[in-house]
């Protein structure tokens, strides 16, 4: 008996351990996606309809690094580009009118620690993305569940 608390204590740090190393997986809101921006209809985008490449020019939770635009691609074969440190890749589609990202694949290099808060920024503006929208200028706004994530411009 006089090993219980032994054991205790080590299943105990053992459990805390695994559960440290498991990645948190915050729910969704289930809510549909907006169906307005700034108080205008916005149309409903497919993947499809967001070809082509795009630099990010404003991202929430952190500040662009000037001259390293994070870049999105979208293609048949599904989205790459340049997260601030790390080049990614993930497939998109379509669930109950939610644009879903599927986990991204990244590189991995290390970065300075402006360049990886804006990797950081990336990859949890992903994981939250469920709709987008043309703006009238021909930028790109993704929000996730109202909330804007990012914007973007066609690339040059």
């Amino acid at each position: 008996m006089r090993y219980l608390p032994h054991l205790c204590a080590t299943a105990l740090a053992l459990g805390l351990a695994a559960a440290w190393a498991l990645p948190v997986v915050l729910p969704q809101p289930e809510t549909a996606a907006p169906t307005q921006v700034n108080g205008a209809p916005m149309p409903s985008l497919q993947p499809r309809d967001l070809s082509g490449r795009w630099e990010v020019i404003e991202l929430t939770g952190a500040a662009l690094v000037p001259g390293q635009p994070p870049t999105i691609e979208f293609g048949a074969e599904g989205v790459t580009g340049f997260a601030g440190c790390n080049q990614y890749w993930t497939t998109i589609s379509v669930q109950d009118g939610n644009l879903v990202f599927d986990p991204l694949g990244t590189t991995k290099m290390a970065c300075g620690e402006a360049e990886m808060a804006v990797e950081i920024a990336m990859i949890r503006a992903f994981e939250r993305i469920n709709a987008a929208a043309l703006e009238p200028d021909g930028t790109l706004a993704l929000t996730g569940y109202g909330l804007p994530m990012l914007r973007a411009k066609p690339a040059e």
